[in-house]
């Protein structure tokens, strides 16, 4: 959203997203729970914030809600609450209609489901070595860009949205 900025803070105790104008004016509070809500992401549209959230336990879930911090939806691990995983660094599709995330599961991984529901969960890489992170979509949608440290150092990445033809753009020398 080009008029608004999406940030967190913790000034009431505890991480939640916030909004400002991009002029620096009308702050505002948009998640308040008793838990830490943190990497917000705008959806294409500006009508959505992709989250992740520990709600009701210790490790970080997906979470999706309107722009004005309303219905608020947990997309990952609704059928497994307890389990050990943790998710982080939303990143929407140009389309809206897919969300690319890490997870944790002893080493960091790149996964993407559906943004309206957490259908379609599909993991992207399968790495027990080295992490992958920090998914962003190329603005014509066809490639995943991400860091790694597969090739001994933190890299950028480049994948096909299913995962596919993975290769090092970075430190190539």
């Amino acid at each position: 959203n080009s008029r608004q900025l999406i940030f967190v803070s913790n000034r009431s105790g505890v991480a939640n997203v916030w909004q400002i104008n991009a002029d620096g004016t009308g702050e505002q509070q948009i998640t308040s729970t008793p838990a830490n809500d943190a990497g917000p992401a705008f959806s294409p549209d500006g009508t959505k914030i992709a989250f992740v959230s520990n709600r009701d336990r210790g490790n970080f879930d997906l979470w999706v809600m309107n722009a004005d911090g309303s219905n608020a939806a947990q997309l990952t691990r609704k059928d497994n609450p307890f389990s050990t995983i943790s998710d982080g660094g939303p990143a929407w599709s140009p389309d809206g209609k897919t969300l690319a995330f890490e997870r944790w599961t002893g080493n960091w991984n790149l996964y993407t489901l559906n943004a309206a529901d957490g259908a379609n969960l599909k993991q992207l890489t399968a790495s027990t070595q080295y992490h992958n992170g920090e998914p962003t979509y190329t603005p014509d949608g066809k490639s995943i860009d991400f860091t790694s440290s597969q090739s001994g150092w933190w890299q950028i990445w480049q994948m096909n949205p299913d995962g596919t033809g993975a290769h090092q753009l970075t430190g190539l020398r």
